[in-house]
């Protein structure tokens, strides 16, 4: 005699877990959706090493995602970033307030090329209007908005990352270990003596 009971219950279990296992994935593409990863640089900038690299170096000093500013036009910032290979990686990042600009410091704990540590200093300091003019004509006697993303070097040395955004649209400039003199070692060093700080080494 054929035991329907036990089939039944089998199909009731069977079913059961097709409940709770579409719950589980419910939940979790709902969760996901809901914690979006930032996009730190625009697809195609740069390739996955390097994505992730730098993302988890910006995600360390808790910073925010520049690309997706840019879609509003009154927005300006201009963040600096060094990540040198043996030393503390830091960000110096200039942003247009209400009443003025303000400059942000963070220096970690880590190392550039390593793991990034956590933030081990923060510093914020007002500037004066002047003092972006000087900035603005430095970018454009750099020629700036001119140099290519990147211009990749050698293995161990320091990633000066300069980004930009400003009147609805982003620009990034990457370079390795600039060399005196060059654009982006001007750049970079504005906004060291800007900071009114010098890190124990820079390369």
């Amino acid at each position: 005699m054929p035991c329907t009971g036990v089939a039944v219950v089998r199909l009731k279990t069977l079913h059961n877990i097709f409940r709770v296992l579409l719950a589980v994935t419910v939940s979790f593409t709902c969760f996901a959706e809901e914690v979006k990863v930032p996009v730190f640089f625009p697809p195609g900038t740069f390739d996955d090493f390097i994505v992730d690299w730098y993302s988890g170096h910006l995600k360390a000093m808790n910073e925010e995602a520049l690309p997706r500013l840019a879609e509003d036009k009154n927005v300006v910032v201009y963040r600096f970033t060094c990540l040198p290979t043996f030393d503390h990686p830091f960000v110096i990042r200039i942003t247009k307030m209400k009443d003025g600009f303000s400059l942000r410091r963070k220096v970690l704990s880590g190392a550039g090329g390593y793991d990034p540590g956590k933030i081990e200093e923060s510093v914020e300091s007002d500037l004066k209007g002047e003092t972006i003019s000087a900035l603005e004509k430095l970018l454009l006697e750099t020629k700036f908005d001119e140099l290519s993303t990147v211009d990749y070097g050698g293995l161990d040395g320091s990633q000066w990352i300069l980004e930009v955004v400003k009147n609805g649209e982003y620009r990034i400039v990457d370079r390795w270990s600039p060399k005196q003199g060059s654009a982006m070692r001007k750049i970079g060093e504005w906004f060291l003596t800007t900071a009114k700080w010098q890190p124990k080494n820079i390369y």
